[in-house]
Parts: C-alpha cells; structure tokens; sequence
C-alpha cells in the first residue's frame, strides 16, 4: 500500500481531472498550459479557450470493484481512496510534498463535482476501508468525493442478481421504495447503504446510476442500462 495507496502515485490522474475541469467546467484558469491545438483542418482556429462552462462534473471510471474480471479490472479499497484524493485536489494541492496548482479538479473549478466509479457491490466494507484510508491522509475529515454511487438492480429475487434460467417463479422489477422495504431478506442491503451514509458521511447523497430489471426486454431480462 505504500505506492499504489498513496495519492502522489495518481499525479497523472490529478493533471487529467484538473485538464478536464479547466476545460468543461466554468472556472477559465489563468494559465491554459495543458491545451494545445490538435492538427485539424483549419488548425488556426481551433479555441484553446478555458471555462467553457459544458460539464458541472464527472464521473471517473467504472465499477473498479468488479472482482469477476480479476486483479487486472479490481481496485482495492486503497487504491481507490487514494485515487479520489488525488484527482479531487491532489491531496490539498501537493503531490511529491510540493505545492502544485495544476493537479486535481479543486484547482481548476471548486464547484465541479468528483463522482467516484459507480460501485457494482453495496457492500459497507469497501466503503468503510475506503473511508479509513482517506482518513490516514485528510485528517481534517475531508471527504474527496460528492456522493456515494452504486449500480442497484432491484428485482424481486434478491439485488444485482437475476436467475434467468428458473423458471419456477416470475421474475420482475422492483422500485427502489419497494427494495427498502424488504432490504432485510433476499439479500437485499440497500438499508446498509443509508445507515453507513447517516453515520459516516451524513452530508454526502446517495446516487443510484444504474437500476432496473426488465424494463428493456421484458420479464426475466436484464436492462441493458
């Protein structure tokens, strides 16, 4: 955890955020010293322009908990605190112990939001450890992130899992009230999300940005989406 748990080992991930942000967000940066012009047609005038006011944030990345592909797709808890911190502000604005003002989104536009990966798991352990480490670094309880982001597909067999070969019972989508109902049985954690967000991180909201069983192909079928 030394190196792939410390922030200063995602200083590109810093100079990307901070690139994007400058660009899409709505802050123009004084100092516009990561665009340059791509060979076009008419080169000349292509803008090279800042604060283009596009984006109000982003996304990093994709389900980095994914342990069915492997070591090669799965972030460990720490790496992926670590990763938060350094592309939010690049650990306070330094990276290798020294003040640097083009790293990290915080830099750019202090209102551009840093939504981490959407979680394909809910499990709480993850998050605590990821919590944890964070911690470690920001001491002063700053939390590198503007919400909590999970995957959740609610069906009426259990959560982010749909049988498609029993044929025994009919299978259907379940609405996210419905799932809090029942978050107790089925395997259902739903409620586990809520009760760690209110303990540890009671300002940050909960963002549900996959869902659904059903709705693209009928009962018993997985949305794409």
């Amino acid at each position: 955890m030394n190196i792939t748990g410390n922030p200063d080992s995602y200083k590109i991930y810093a100079k990307l955020a901070y690139a994007i942000a400058a660009k899409y967000g709505k802050n123009a940066v004084a100092d516009p010293q990561y665009f340059i012009k791509v060979p076009t047609t008419n080169p000349e005038n292509e803008p090279i322009d800042t604060g283009l006011d596009l984006l109000s944030g982003f996304e990093y990345g994709n389900e980095v908990d994914r342990n069915w592909e492997g070591f090669t797709a799965y972030r460990l808890p720490q790496e992926q605190a670590a990763t938060l911190i350094s592309v939010f502000d690049a650990h306070g604005g330094y990276v290798d112990g020294q003040s640097k003002n083009t790293y990290g989104v915080k830099n750019a536009d202090s209102d551009f939001l840093v939504i981490p990966p959407g979680r394909a798991s809910v499990s709480n352990g993850y998050t605590f450890d990821m919590y944890n480490h964070i911690l470690s670094y920001n001491t002063s309880n700053n939390i590198p992130f503007h919400a909590l982001n999970y995957h959740i597909y609610c069906s009426n067999e259990q959560l982010n899992s749909f049988d498609r070969t029993a044929t025994n019972i009919p299978k259907y989508a379940i609405n996210m009230e419905r799932a809090l109902d029942i978050s107790e049985q089925n395997g259902y954690e739903v409620h586990k999300i809520i009760d760690f967000r209110n303990r540890f991180m009671p300002s940050k909201p909960i963002w549900i940005t996959e869902f659904g069983y059903g709705e693209g192909g009928g009962r018993g079928s997985q949305s794409r989406y």
